[in-house]
């Protein structure tokens, strides 16, 4: 499952591991109704394209789109020379 964001302070990730946590005395149905709780599914979404020599893929904050969907988001990064 793909992780969550928390609405209100935008946390991320929060697994759904964690969600249940911090809902113990909750029971959930099959389709876990996120918003109700204030979180929201973010999409996972492939990494970009980068020189494995030169550079690291490192996610950032989560963006929602214009089609009102949490999807999450990389950038690229120069690999630090220092552990070269």
């Amino acid at each position: 499952m793909a992780n969550l964001i928390k609405l209100d302070t935008q946390e991320y990730p929060v697994s759904a591991e964690e969600f249940k946590r911090r809902f113990p005395n909750t029971s959930f149905p099959a389709q876990i109704p996120f918003a109700d709780f204030g979180y929201a599914v973010v999409f996972p979404t492939p990494h970009l394209a980068y020189d494995a020599t030169t550079q690291t893929v490192g996610e950032i904050a989560p963006v929602l789109t214009h089609k009102g969907a949490w999807e999450q988001r990389w950038i690229t990064l120069p690999v630090d020379a220092s552990t070269v």
